[in-house]
């Protein structure tokens, strides 16, 4: 059974760290100081997602608040648990709790890798695409 947690304690965060140095980091060589920042942890202005199979976290994404607009990042998932929906889930639990908050807007700077899984989910590109990390991006938004 999967459940999304607003992740509160640091231990949790430690594990999705984990989960995002994996995918970023060992996967994607992204260098390891670009992959973490001052807002990862509980105390800062992110609020930091997750969601857990029986308990165990297997994704992560962080978000953090502009206005009525919400900036998502650092969205990651186990290798072992792509392609079966938990990444669809998180998005969409995330998607839901800023939407009961009066946001009214949702972006995010995709991977070019992963545009098709963004349409697929109703965000549109916008502006020109850019290098961020080693990786090649291009902005994404939706209407929430």
């Amino acid at each position: 059974m999967s459940e999304i947690i607003l992740i509160k304690d640091e231990d949790r965060l430690k594990d999705a760290l984990r989960i995002r140095y994996e995918a970023f980091v060992i996967e994607g060589g992204v260098r390891p100081e670009l992959e973490r920042d001052s807002l990862d942890n509980t105390k800062s202005e992110a609020e930091h997602f997750a969601i857990a199979e029986s308990g165990k976290i297997v994704g992560t994404i962080r978000a953090i608040k502009e206005e009525n607009i919400v900036h998502l990042g650092r969205f990651a998932i186990e290798k072992e648990k792509r392609g079966m929906g938990y990444g669809r889930m998180l998005i969409n639990e995330v998607e839901n709790f800023y939407r009961e908050k009066g946001f009214k807007r949702i972006y995010l700077n995709a991977q070019l890798n992963a545009l098709g899984f963004y349409k697929k989910m109703g965000y549109r590109p916008l502006g020109e695409e850019f290098e961020e990390a080693g990786i090649m991006h291009i902005r994404v938004e939706k209407a929430l």
